[in-house]
């Protein structure tokens, strides 16, 4: 991968990196539209539309602090070196260059065999760590016996089956159901719930 990125940065037809060159391409074109007023020593004042920015070429900053944090001569540096008649490339960081990239991919990565041809020698050999209970809380609980849910199942434990149940704060009661029965000769219902007086 290394030997990649060797290849592209020697493609490069500038002394830069095509991204940085499209960045300072772009404030040129800023840079070239704003007015610039010299102090008559290292400072300037560079007026771009409304705003108003203070530049030190000799200390590479400007005001809007993207020089300073870029490497890159913002647009109002490129103005200013534009009137004092400097080459803007100047003001580019060389972290950017060619010869810095050269530089990252210059040491190659040696091929390493597989693991199966490794020799680890007992000394080097490398174990887990033992186990270490973690300090906590005390239980509040006790340890209880395998068996003893088992055992207390029947005698402990109530179940809710065929007991109201509750809602809301009232407990409901259970709604009974209404029988019916149709007489043959009439076809009519007989509620069994409310049987007829006779």
């Amino acid at each position: 991968m290394i030997r990649v990125h060797e290849e592209e940065v020697k493609t490069w037809t500038t002394d830069f990196s095509p991204k940085s060159m499209q960045l300072y391409s772009e404030y040129l074109q800023i840079g070239q539209c704003c007015k610039v007023n010299a102090n008559g020593y290292h400072g300037y004042e560079v007026f771009e539309g409304g705003d108003k920015h203070c530049v030190r070429l000799d200390l590479g900053l400007c005001t809007c602090w993207a020089w300073d944090l870029s490497g890159i001569p913002c647009p109002h540096a490129i103005a200013a070196m534009l009137y004092k008649n400097i080459d803007t490339l100047t003001g580019m960081h060389w972290w950017f260059s060619k010869e810095a990239y050269l530089l990252t991919y210059k040491n190659k990565l040696q091929p390493v065999p597989g693991e199966n041809f490794w020799k680890i020698e007992p000394s080097q050999k490398m174990e887990p760590p033992d186990f270490v209970m973690m300090a906590d809380r005390p239980k509040v609980k006790r340890d209880r016996e395998k068996n003893e849910a088992i055992k207390r199942q029947g005698g402990w434990s109530l179940s809710r089956k065929g007991r109201p149940s509750k809602g809301k704060g009232k407990a409901k009661q259970p709604q009974k159901k209404e029988r019916s029965l149709i007489d043959e000769e009439t076809q009519e219902y007989i509620s069994l719930s409310n049987p007829p007086v006779s």
